[in-house]
């Protein structure tokens, strides 16, 4: 979940989406602010604490391709598109002014959590999922155990030197038999 300052800003002209979007978000325990057009966003954008950002690039007033760009001068806050636009011109320029994933219409709201999930975790803001201890040096420590494994074990795959700790980590095993 995030911390109560953090919010999500979901921006669409589209009533039933955003309602979709957000009910779903915060039944996850997500704080979430919405947006009807582009200069609504970027004004909740430069008040609030916002650590990501679902946005329509159909947006009136101000274009989603204007907002993400506003947003890029300014801030690195992921941005996932969220539209009807399909064409692979489309979707590259999306990538190409900023976004950091793009999702088309129709969507599945599951979908679009995991992705707002897997560019959190990224872009090492929190994760919205429940895995408070989830740490991206995680990943880098396993590695060098792995390697550290090969190295001193007879059989990394059941170690005897440096043994797993679940829930805690790793401890030197000590002398083999």
């Amino acid at each position: 979940m995030l911390e109560t300052d953090k919010m999500i800003l979901v921006a669409d002209d589209e009533l039933m989406i955003r309602e979709a979007v957000s009910s779903y978000l915060m039944k996850q325990g997500c704080n979430v602010i919405t947006a009807e057009d582009g200069r609504q966003a970027l004004e909740i954008f430069r008040r609030r604490n916002i650590v990501l950002v679902v946005l329509d690039l159909m947006l009136p007033g101000i274009s989603g391709e204007r907002v993400c760009e506003e947003i890029r001068r300014s801030s690195r806050v992921p941005v996932i598109m969220l539209t009807a636009k399909t064409q692979e011109e489309d979707i590259l320029n999306g990538l190409n002014i900023g976004a950091d994933d793009y999702v088309t219409k129709p969507f599945s709201i599951k979908e679009l959590y995991a992705r707002i999930n897997a560019v959190l975790r990224r872009t090492e803001n929190t994760p919205l999922a429940q895995k408070f201890s989830w740490n991206d040096d995680d990943r880098v420590i396993d590695t060098h155990i792995k390697n550290l494994r090969k190295k001193i074990e007879d059989d990394p795959k059941a170690p005897v030197y440096i043994k797993t700790v679940h829930g805690m980590g790793y401890k030197f095993g000590g002398n083999k038999d």
